[in-house]
């Protein structure tokens, strides 16, 4: 078995005791992550709909990579939240997932949003939040939310 086959099970086993099974479909990228940003290469998200009176979005590309920079979680990977079925949400981890190779995203923090990033330009920034942290295939990682905010901070 492959590698990333490995870290991709093992990462979903982990998030599974989370947030219960997550649906059968994985929102792929038709490009995939290691090709590269600018290839148009983006992370496959998750969906969980069984334990939430809505559905958690979860990338599932970056726990066991040793090229995104470290925070106290260690590895971790993005989650998003929404009352009901939306694309910004995914979209947007998916695409935020590259920038975890670049910078740390650490809880506490926020980001400035552009309009053009989320759907009807409502949401002006996030707000980086730890939901657990875990162990997967002895490594130290977790889960991350983005939350959504209306406005932003100075």
């Amino acid at each position: 078995m492959h590698e990333a086959e490995l870290w991709w099970g093992a990462c979903l086993q982990a998030m599974e005791s989370i947030f219960g099974p997550a649906d059968n479909s994985v929102l792929r990228s038709p490009v995939p992550f290691d090709a590269g940003f600018e290839a148009g290469g983006r992370a496959n998200v998750l969906a969980f709909r069984k334990t939430l009176s809505g559905v958690a979005y979860a990338t599932c590309e970056l726990i066991g990579r040793d090229d995104q920079v470290h925070t106290p979680l260690g590895n971790y990977e993005l989650v998003i939240c929404h009352r009901q079925d939306d694309s910004w949400g995914p979209n947007l981890i998916s695409s935020l997932a590259y920038y975890t190779l670049q910078a740390s995203l650490n809880p506490g923090e926020t980001m400035s949003l552009p309009p053009e990033w989320v759907g009807d330009g409502t949401v002006k920034a996030l707000l980086f939040l730890e939901l657990t942290r875990m162990t997967v295939r002895n490594r130290q990682c977790g889960l991350l939310v983005c939350r959504a905010c209306s406005t932003t901070w100075r």
